[in-house]
């Protein structure tokens, strides 16, 4: 996107900063108060530098400094945006650091800006800006470990600031990235011990994770011991706790108990109150969200997200701090084909008590940053089990196995819960690569018979668990007395206890009949099975959110 240069008036550029903080001083997005800065005057580098250097208004100048350091870094600004931020910044900065009358403080907080917008002073030419660098370099670093807090949001922010945590276009850390900021964390122990064990837990897990050698990061765990604190023995505790965590988690959970001994049992509690929550019904490839928003004290909502998969375990855990609306938006948006119920945090807990079971079946880590967002979970012990969908609300031990059960099963292919648990399993790919000939997309009907028999049936349990999964869904939506998902109780009952032959119930000859076609149409297109098939497609939804990203709500400059 090409940003048109126009004359910026100095007074009108700061008058809409000054709105900025008037209306919004107490919670202020900083990428949201930069969109509208760049949208009304372009990327305005070199004017927001110089207020950010200057202006003797030190809330205004703090705040352009603020949207400055966001502009250079922050993932969520387009990169033309980013890099016209960074050229037209770097000049003005270099000359106030450069300035013999500008104090030193603000020369550091300048400083972070210019290296961060990719200024290359030579180190020495750069302490020579300062009067007394060193002084000022310990005096920030001592105000930064007095604000140290194992609270999500300031733990994230810890994380991000020491690179542990990267955006996704970064690559992620090297076994000496985590090295040092692993030494870096747990030397933070004397003066913040429950933040410098959640950093070094976080970290820890990061590189169990990636598979790393650990032998390094005993010894940092180890120096934590002289620090008991409640919150500190928590971190380290859940961290022994986590599945192949190996000599990780063995230093951590002894740890843990050499706090227990010293008096500080390990526990934790946040600041954010639970709001609200919602769980999403399972789609066809086992995978599902669990949303928590907790209120925060700043009047604010944070949104804790888990991406859970039944054969895979957590794929992802991530939070949206202070503004989690457009979180909820994409929830309640009427054009999503997801179906979603209310979830309490204890549900959340079950579903992640399953999903950690998986892991510890398969002994596979959990994501590493889950650790860092694992509080807004509760104190308590997650219990690795299987979660058992509670149906209660069907009735099914009233209901009387016969025929009739699956006669109007053919009508839950029009909705989405359970239109969507059709067969795709490599064996099926393997079937069709044999039967399908030509560009066809059907199988005849003697084929079809075969393919419901021998390959679909291999699928029976899993699809059951799944459809399972979703009709509690909707008995948690306050759905179950509806007549689809009376439907589908019914024909759950039936396939479950083999009332009528699996490849002569309606339901499952319309699965079979959806995911051969899909498949077909996979196979044409170059798929070997259905995980290369959702790979692009994630790929494609990525472009275009991307797309509309930049059509509505974007950054629309001058």
């Amino acid at each position: 996107m090409a940003h048109q240069s126009r004359p910026i008036e100095p007074s009108e550029l700061r008058r809409s900063l000054r709105q900025q903080l008037d209306q919004s001083e107490d919670h202020l997005d900083l990428v949201d108060a930069l969109r509208d800065i760049v949208q009304q005057f372009g990327p305005a580098g070199g004017p927001l530098a110089s207020l950010a250097a200057s202006d003797p208004d030190p809330k205004l100048r703090k705040h352009a400094q603020f949207l400055l350091l966001a502009g250079v870094q922050a993932e969520q600004v387009p990169q033309d945006v980013q890099t016209a931020l960074r050229r037209q910044a770097r000049p003005v900065l270099e000359k106030a650091i450069r300035d013999p009358l500008l104090e030193d403080g603000e020369k550091m907080a300048l400083g972070t800006i210019y290296m961060t917008a990719g200024g290359t002073l030579p180190p020495q030419e750069y302490e020579k800006c300062f009067k007394d660098f060193a002084g000022t370099l310990r005096q920030l670093m001592q105000t930064a470990v007095d604000n140290l807090s194992d609270e999500p949001p300031e733990l994230d922010q810890a994380l991000k600031s020491i690179s542990v945590l990267r955006p996704e276009n970064e690559a992620p850390p090297a076994l000496k990235d985590l090295e040092k900021a692993m030494a870096m964390s747990a030397g933070f122990a004397e003066k913040a011990p429950a933040a410098a064990a959640a950093m070094a837990c976080t970290v820890a897990a990061i590189a169990v994770e990636r598979g790393m050698p650990v032998d390094s990061f005993l010894p940092p765990l180890e120096h934590l011991v002289a620090y008991p604190h409640p919150r500190a023995a928590w971190y380290l505790d859940e961290l022994g706790r986590f599945p192949a965590g190996g000599l990780v988690a063995s230093q951590a959970a002894q740890v843990a108990q050499r706090m227990r001994d010293a008096g500080a049992a390990p526990h934790i509690s946040l600041l954010s109150e639970f709001s609200r929550g919602y769980v999403s019904m399972i789609d066809g490839m086992g995978s599902r969200s669990v949303t928590l928003f907790f209120r925060t004290p700043k009047g604010g909502l944070d949104a804790l997200v888990l991406i859970l998969n039944d054969h895979l375990g957590m794929r992802d855990a991530w939070c949206a701090f202070e503004d989690a609306s457009q979180v909820e938006q994409a929830i309640q948006d009427p054009a999503t084909e997801l179906v979603y119920a209310p979830c309490t945090p204890q549900l959340a807990r079950e579903l992640v008590g399953d999903t950690w079971a998986i892991h510890e079946h398969d002994q596979r880590p959990l994501p590493g940053r889950f650790l860092a967002i694992r509080s807004y979970l509760g104190p308590q012990a997650i219990t690795p089990r299987r979660h058992t969908p509670n149906l209660g609300a069907y009735m099914l031990e009233l209901m009387v196995p016969s025929e009739k059960l699956v006669q109007q099963s053919r009508k839950l292919m029009d909705y989405e819960p359970y239109s969507g648990l059709w067969f795709s399993s490599e064996a099926a790919y393997a079937f069709l690569r044999s039967h399908l000939k030509g560009r066809s997309r059907r199988l005849k009907k003697p084929q079809m018979e075969q393919f419901l028999k021998e390959v679909a049936i291999l699928e029976r349990e899993e699809m059951l668990s799944r459809m399972a999964a979703n009709l509690e869904v909707e008995s948690l939506a306050g759905r179950a007395t509806q007549a689809i998902n009376q439907n589908a109780a019914q024909t759950y009952l039936a396939l479950q206890q083999n009332v009528v032959p699996w490849e002569k119930v309606p339901y499952i000859q319309g699965l079979a009949e959806v995911g051969v076609a899909r498949m077909a149409e996979n196979i044409r297109n170059g798929y070997a099975d259905q995980n290369q098939a959702n790979q692009a497609s994630m790929a494609m939804d990525g472009d275009l959110t991307d797309l509309l990203g930049e059509m509505f709500g974007g950054w629309n400059t001058p």
